[in-house]
């Protein structure tokens, strides 16, 4: 199986051709080879302490300068972001991406820094498309959300040598404050499930009673 990953070298600045894996010969001071910006977010779970102790989310970004393209199949996985529903409540969104790098030279020549630019409109695309919907359906539309992200991503990610396969949510996190409106909510609605279970229990019971005693009269 051939090896995955590309080369792009360039002859007296500019471009010249793709290199595949292999022995290649480079024609020193004319030829040298073109090297991208790749950054990797890495979101890391941490321990507060003091007040308002819990867990929180930091994003650790690992930047390197690298001459080799990689076109297997990887994953960037985004930090979570804070995004408000049609409805005015707050969420945490946790995106997911699943990509390609299928043309080297638009890779290296089309942005400066793809990876960047990528995580930036799934970013914005996605606070476009939640914004627009209410709490409830975004909670119940996941799929619907991934669809909608890929579809629009896809056709701006394409001009720059990328191809999306698939896009997730990993995580829909309420607020704290939301969460224990959701609860009440719930509570407050099997309360009502069972004082209706139970008047019609007893309305049950009296008719019974009531035509009990009008047979025996």
């Amino acid at each position: 199986v051939e090896h995955q990953t590309r080369m792009i070298v360039e002859r007296f600045g500019r471009f010249n051709r793709v290199c595949k894996p292999g022995l290649t010969y480079v024609v020193p001071f004319a030829e040298r080879t073109r090297s991208i910006k790749w950054r990797s977010t890495f979101p890391r779970m941490v321990n507060r302490s003091g007040y308002g102790r819990g867990q929180y989310q930091v994003a650790e970004v690992s930047q390197i300068n690298t001459d080799r393209i990689d076109l297997r199949v990887n994953i960037m996985d985004f930090p979570t972001q804070p995004i408000i529903t049609r409805d005015n409540v707050e969420i945490t969104v946790h995106p997911m991406l699943l990509y390609k790098l299928i043309k080297p030279m638009r890779v290296v020549y089309e942005t400066f820094d793809i990876s960047h630019a990528v995580e930036k409109i799934v970013q914005t695309t996605l606070r476009a498309i939640i914004g627009d919907m209410g709490m409830d359906d975004t909670l119940a539309s996941r799929e619907e959300i991934n669809r909608a992200l890929k579809t629009r991503i896809q056709k701006i990610v394409k001009n720059w040598g990328m191809l999306i396969i698939r896009v997730e949510l990993l995580e829909i996190t309420p607020t704290s404050t939301v969460q224990a409106a959701m609860n009440k909510q719930l509570i407050a609605e099997r309360e009502r499930r069972a004082l209706i279970v139970s008047s019609d229990g007893y309305r049950l019971q009296t008719k019974m009673v009531a035509e009990g005693n009008c047979e025996s009269v």
